[in-house]
């Protein structure tokens, strides 16, 4: 059997407290699972809301660089005295600012690499990256991203895991919505696919500055699935609190 453990959307952001990475780094050496999925948008990337005004390279490299720092010291934290755990990395809308912050203002290109920085925090456990929209999919058919797409657009989050797999053609599991939800698709005698959001492990005291007001029904914590490593997904997974 294989073990897989999930981080949702974690949404770092400066002096946030390290409390829950230290709780998930005595979780991993506990459980030991065969590879950690980081769904996406561990952090929050407050300095490139689309809501901000665009400063000097100069301003702007120095916020760039708190948020970024701070999702590295997020990852040395969850990884720290681990050896040999492979990481992958999903890219979430929140992470791909930075890419689209270049296209919209190529003067402030190069000021940052998530990629490399984040395999560099990872320490000694090989981090794999996996771009926005894009895919990570085990060799028995159980696809990871961070918000599902159809043919034309992302399907939006208010649809829940029921829609998501009414636009898949496999399992898939993923995160963006905060909530947690599952679901089961039987499609033309086809074999059962599952769909799992596997809710946010933000901060029990902190919501990001884009939520304020806004009714949630959020579930924080992390998710483990377990699988046969040569044959599909059962849909079988456990959630952990770690408040």
């Amino acid at each position: 059997m294989h073990t897989t453990l999930v981080i949702g959307d974690a949404h770092v952001a400066p002096k946030q407290s390290l409390r829950r990475f230290n709780a998930l780094n005595r979780f991993i050496k506990r459980t030991e699972p065969d590879e950690v999925v980081v769904i996406g948008d561990w952090v929050d990337m407050g300095s490139l809301s689309r809501f901000d005004t665009v400063g000097s390279k100069a301003l702007e490299g120095t916020r760039i660089r708190a948020d970024i720092d701070s999702g590295k010291e997020a990852l040395a934290a969850t990884f720290a005295d681990v050896r040999g755990l492979p990481i992958v990395f999903v890219e979430g809308n929140h992470e791909e600012r930075l890419e689209r912050m270049y296209d919209e203002h190529p003067r402030l290109a190069g000021l940052a690499d998530i990629r490399a920085e984040f395999a560099e925090a990872a320490g000694r456990n090989p981090l794999t990256y996996i771009p926005y929209r894009s895919y990570y999919t085990r060799p028995n058919g159980l696809a990871f991203t961070h918000i599902p797409h159809n043919a034309m657009k992302p399907i939006d989050s208010v649809n829940g895991a029921r829609k998501v797999l009414q636009s898949a053609a496999q399992s898939v599991v993923y995160g963006h919505t905060h909530q947690l939800d599952f679901a089961t698709l039987t499609r033309n005698g086809a074999p059962q696919i599952y769909g799992l959001n596997v809710g946010c492990f933000i901060e029990p005291r902190y919501d990001p500055a884009y939520m304020k007001g806004k009714i949630k029904d959020w579930w924080r914590g992390v998710v483990t699935l377990t699988s046969d490593a040569h044959r599909p997904w059962s849909g079988t997974f456990r959630t952990h609190s770690l408040a």
